[in-house]
């Protein structure tokens, strides 16, 4: 996933014509964001912010019964970075989603406004198996009958 995020500069770069370029990524190494600033590389990040890294939380739980240093928290509470404050801070749109309904008028926003942009958007540190859905634990752990939710709850109220 934090390569992701460089390579939609580059694919931007090399293909100038494309009209949009979008990420879909969780945490990640959001430094690139400088140079989108810089160079004003209309790329849109939406970050699945679920207050973890998640599929390192799952891969813990499944193996050693925690979630030691993967699922944020602060005085005992669900946290995380409000990453579009960040991208902000760097020079790039932000806008952080705490509700589905928001998230389409903030992503036509984002195509709409032709500069680099960051949704961050809040959501459950919960996979919902759906047709297509692969089971990271099947790559990590294969014939084993482990599990990936990493939480017995919702990370964020």
């Amino acid at each position: 996933m934090r390569d992701l995020v460089s390579h939609q500069l580059v694919a931007y770069l090399e293909h100038r014509g494309v009209e949009h370029v979008f990420g879909l990524c969780g945490h990640t190494n959001i430094a690139v964001l400088a140079t989108a600033c810089e160079e004003n590389i209309a790329v849109v990040w939406v970050v699945m912010n679920n207050g973890a890294f998640g599929t390192i939380a799952g891969r813990e739980m499944a193996h050693y019964g925690t979630t030691f240093g993967t699922v944020f928290a602060r005085d005992g509470k669900p946290y995380s970075p409000d990453y579009a404050a960040i991208a902000r801070a760097y020079g790039v749109d932000g806008v952080r989603i705490d509700a589905a309904a928001e998230f389409g008028p903030a992503l036509e926003r984002a195509i709409a406004s032709g500069r680099p942009c960051v949704i961050d958007v809040i959501m459950q540190n919960e996979p919902v198996p759906t047709a297509g859905h692969w089971n990271i634990m099947d790559i990590y752990s294969p014939g084993k009958k482990v599990h990936h939710v990493s939480t017995a709850g919702p990370v964020h109220a």
